[in-house]
């Protein structure tokens, strides 16, 4: 038997997504002004705790008091 039913069409593209290069610009500029921000706060941070996750710090303190 023969198939007579007409050839599909190929699938349509997918819609154009939002463009890269801004995108990738505007989260650069946005991790750059963290970073800028970070050093004063670092500043203020007493040497201590500086760099370390607080709940890893309150989770070792409250090992170290049991």
């Amino acid at each position: 038997m023969i198939d007579k039913t007409p050839p599909r069409a190929p699938p349509s593209p997918p819609p154009p997504g939002p463009p890269r290069p801004p995108c990738v610009t505007v989260t650069s500029v946005g991790f750059g002004a963290s970073l800028v921000r970070q050093e004063p706060l670092m500043s203020l941070t007493p040497d201590a705790p500086a760099g370390r996750a607080p709940a890893r710090n309150s989770v070792v303190r409250a090992d170290a008091e049991a």
